[in-house]
C-alpha cells in the first residue's frame, strides 16, 4: 500500500516497491565503500605494525652501538662528528628525516651514560609500558603518565637515554621512569604550555580580526603583557601551596577592586545588539559601597602561612612586582 508523504508542499504518495529497488540500488555501491575503508582499515594496521618493526629494529642496532661503544671506549665527540659523516653518505640534508633523526639518536645509546646499561634500561621501558596498557584494558580511565609524556614506546626509550645524558637520572627500575613521566608531563611544561597559550593568542587575534569585538581585544591586550616568567612563577606559587594555604590565604585576602579604561571597554561595536525602540534597558546594578578599609596583609602574616623557606622560594618582592606591573599596564 502506498504512503502519502509531502515533498516540497506537495502530497506524494510513497511507493514502498520503488523504494526498496532504490535501497537495494545503494546497497550494492555503498559496498564498494565498505570495501574501500576496510582496505584503509587494514593498511593504517599495517603501516602501525611495520612501524613497530622499524622501531624494533632501531633499538637493536642501538644495542649492537652500544656494545661498541663500551668496548672501544668511544668518546661522545667522536661519535658526533661519525654521525654527521654518516649523514652525509646517506643524502645529507636532503636525507629522509626519519633516518637523519635515527642516525642522530644513535650518539645516545653510545653515550658514557647510557651504553653500559641500556639493555636494563629498555627492559624496563618495556616493562612499564606493557603494566600501563594492561591497566588501561583493565580500567579504561586508568592514567598513563609514560604514555602521556611520551607518546610512543620508542619515544620512551629514547626520552629515558636523554634522562641520563641531561638530567644525571638513570633509569633502572620501573617506579623511577614513571616519576620522571610524571615530572615531565607535558601538560606541566612551563615552555609547552606557554607555547599552547602563544597558539591560542595567535587564534584569538585571528578571531579579532575577522570579528573585533572590543572585549575580545581588552583581552588580547592583557594576554600580550604575559610572559614565560610569569606562568613559570604562577607554577612556583601553585606547587608551593597545599590546598590549607590556599584557603588560608583566600580568608585573609581583602577584596581589591581595579579601575577599569572605561572609554575602552564602553567604546561601541558594531557586533552589539541594539535594543529595539520601545523596549526598556535593563537597568545597571550600582556597586555596593564598601564601609570598612579594606585589610593588608603584611610579608610576615603570609609567612606565617607558608613558612619562611617557600616564601624565599617564591621570591615575594619580585611577585609582588610583576602583579603590580600587571595592574598598572
Amino acid at each position: 500500500m502506498a504512503k502519502k508523504t509531502k515533498v516540497t508542499g506537495a502530497t506524494f504518495n510513497l511507493n514502498q516497491k520503488r523504494v526498496d529497488e532504490i535501497a537495494s540500488a545503494l546497497r550494492v555501491n555503498a559496498a564498494d565503500i565498505n570495501v574501500d575503508v576496510s582496505l584503509h582499515n587494514d593498511a593504517k594496521d599495517a603501516a602501525k605494525a611495520a612501524g613497530e618493526v622499524v622501531n624494533s629494529k632501531r633499538v637493536d642496532i642501538m644495542f649492537v652501538v652500544a656494545d661498541l661503544a663500551e668496548k672501544n671506549n668511544w668518546h661522545p665527540e667522536e661519535v658526533k662528528s661519525a654521525v654527521k659523516d654518516v649523514v652525509k653518505g646517506n643524502g645529507g640534508p636532503k636525507a629522509e628525516s626519519s633516518v637523519k633523526t635515527f642516525l642522530y639518536e644513535i650518539c645516545y645509546a653510545a653515550h658514557p651514560a647510557v651504553r653500559d646499561n641500556f639493555r636494563t634500561l629498555v627492559d624496563v621501558v618495556n616493562l612499564a609500558w606493557e603494566n600501563e596498557a594492561q591497566q588501561v584494558e583493565l580500567n579504561d580511565g586508568a592514567p598513563r603518565p609514560i604514555a602521556k609524556w611520551a607518546k610512543r614506546k620508542y619515544h620512551a626509550i629514547t626520552g629515558a637515554m636523554k634522562a641520563a645524558i641531561n638530567d644525571g637520572i638513570l633509569i633502572q627500575e620501573e617506579a623511577t621512569l614513571i616519576d620522571y613521566a610524571i615530572e615531565n608531563d607535558p601538560d606541566h611544561n612551563v615552555g609547552k604550555v606557554f607555547t599552547k597559550l602563544e597558539n591560542l593568542l595567535s587564534k584569538l587575534q585571528e578571531f579579532h580580526t575577522d570579528f573585533p569585538v572590543d572585549d575580545i581585544g581588552v583581552a588580547i591586550e592583557s594576554l600580550q603583557r604575559v610572559t614565560v616568567e610569569h606562568v613559570t612563577a604562577a607554577q612556583a606559587r601553585k606547587n608551593a601551596l597545599t590546598e590549607e594555604d590556599v584557603k588560608d590565604i583566600q580568608a585573609h585576602t581583602p577584596v581589591v577592586t581595579t579601575n577599569i579604561n572605561t572609554s575602552v571597554v564602553n567604546k561601541p561595536s558594531p557586533f552589539v545588539t541594539v535594543a529595539k525602540p520601545g523596549l526598556q534597558p535593563t537597568p545597571k546594578m550600582l556597586p555596593i559601597p564598601v564601609t570598612n578599609s579594606p585589610k593588608i596583609i603584611k610579608v610576615d602574616v603570609i609567612a606565617d602561612v607558608l613558612g619562611d623557606d617557600v616564601l624565599d622560594a617564591m621570591d615575594v618582592d619580585s611577585l609582588l612586582g610583576d602583579n603590580l606591573e600587571l595592574a598598572a599596564a
